[in-house]
């Protein structure tokens, strides 16, 4: 689980830390709060950013879509993500064939000189692991550090800096046992690091080498903290990165071998849906044989007017898209996955989202990180899992729990409190002048000539 995440001018951060830890004990869940425009889709692709940067090099060999993919053992969760999601990265949009400096550019604050600093702090084996990166205003990295725990304390797996003229590369003996390996590192460091992270480097080598080779060459904890950070689902808001093609994830083409696949996806959704959704029948996969292929579509069958009447999910509503979107993720983190998840509440009903977290708190067993607008939540979830993005009258920000800016009684309603501005993060609008915009709206030309 991710216990703190520290950001130094990372988009519109200039210096905050989010502590996802309560009285000592990781939070399993989290709900973060704040304005419009106030960051909360910046933690969201700081996430997705680590998740990236560990993949920056195989990309610019392989060319090929960078794709999320849980590499947990838990076979629902395997093909919920095959046969449903075919979930894009929330990043994709920005990854895909570029440079890695032209990317990590986008995400260094705006007219600021300084560089962007990037802490992240998590538990891999119940073990604490501090992973930081630092790169300048052109998206190079001059910084690099990876400490986890080492014999009985935390120590440093490596550290690499840039000097102005040379790599400064410190490797813990431990970390690679082979020499050979080692010295193949080192020329790999030498050619790439800067464009590219120490884990991005070794991560091709991880997939491109044998893996027994690999595996008796690294230390194992090394390859388990970059599974870690490999198997993290991250959801932005935007239905078409979550589904990518709908057409392709709702409906297609499978191979007859894999219909018992079909058969789990089609079981989980029933379930999830006909109990969600009071005037859902059931939720099926329509089939038909191709030669040695099944065609499916997704549809549901819907109780209106009295008839049970079949939908194509293609064209269920906004929300229903979004649940489908959900539906991966949320199983990713009841099998044991950290799972971020932007504006979780966006088309989705208040009463449904609140059974919705409600049901899903509990067998949580990963981690579930979502920004949300949706204030009745906070009379559901715990005060210490529902955090704030403060931004005071200069623009500056501070994230912090609420339970950490004020014990709250358990008679008193969290969510009247915070719509009525007393942990900051609500809008507070001045008077619209209507007369005068419309007045001036329609003695202008710019609309007419964008439109």
């Amino acid at each position: 689980m991710i216990t703190e995440i520290s950001l130094t001018n990372f988009l519109s951060f200039k210096n905050v830390k989010i502590d996802f830890v309560s009285r000592g004990n990781p939070l399993k869940y989290a709900m973060i709060y704040g304005e419009n425009g106030s960051g909360k889709t910046n933690i969201i692709d700081s996430v997705a950013f680590l998740r990236g940067e560990i993949d920056s090099l195989n990309r610019i060999d392989n060319k090929s879509p960078f794709v999320f993919d849980s590499s947990d053992d838990n076979e629902v969760s395997k093909e919920i993500g095959k046969h449903l999601s075919n979930l894009l990265s929330a990043l994709q949009k920005d990854f895909l064939d570029k440079d890695p400096k032209d990317i990590r550019k986008l995400y260094h604050s705006k007219s600021i000189e300084e560089n962007t600093h990037l802490e992240y702090t998590f538990l891999v084996n119940g073990n604490r692991t501090i992973y930081s990166l630092e790169f300048d205003k052109n998206g190079r990295i001059v910084q690099e550090q990876l400490k986890h725990k080492i014999n009985t304390g935390l120590g440093s797996f490596y550290s690499i800096s840039w000097n102005g003229s040379a790599n400064e590369v410190n490797l813990n003996r431990e970390l690679i046992t082979d020499s050979g390996y080692r010295k193949e590192l080192s020329e790999k460091i030498r050619q790439h690091w800067g464009n590219h992270s120490l884990l991005s480097i070794i991560n091709v080598d991880r997939k491109k080498l044998m893996s027994e080779y690999i595996g008796e060459s690294v230390k194992k904890e090394l390859l388990d903290i970059m599974n870690y950070i490999s198997s993290m689902v991250i959801i932005d808001n935007d239905n078409s990165n979550l589904f990518g093609n709908s057409s392709a994830s709702l409906s297609g083409k499978i191979d007859s071998e894999k219909v018992a696949e079909l058969d789990m996806a089609e079981s989980i959704l029933n379930k999830f849906f006909t109990r969600l959704y009071s005037h859902t029948e059931k939720v099926e996969f329509k089939r038909r044989n191709d030669g040695d292929s099944i065609r499916y579509k997704l549809v549901f069958h819907r109780k209106i007017n009295g008839q049970i009447v079949e939908i194509d999910a293609d064209n269920e509503s906004a929300g229903t898209l979004h649940l489908l979107g959900l539906v991966r993720p949320i199983l990713a983190s009841v099998t044991g996955s950290v799972v971020f998840i932007d504006e979780l509440d966006n088309g989705i009903h208040d009463n449904l989202l609140i059974d919705l977290v409600e049901q899903i708190i509990p067998h949580i067993k990963g981690q579930l990180v979502c920004t949300t607008h949706e204030s009745m939540l906070l009379d559901v979830i715990s005060p210490a899992n529902a955090f704030v993005i403060q931004v005071d009258g200069n623009g500056n920000k501070n994230i912090a729990s609420i339970a950490s800016l004020e014990n709250v009684h358990k008679n008193n309603s969290v969510q009247k409190r915070f719509l009525g501005g007393r942990y900051m993060g609500v809008p507070i609008p001045t008077m619209l002048m209507l007369d005068e915009i419309a007045e001036d709206f329609h003695e202008g030309d710019i609309w007419r000539n964008l439109g």
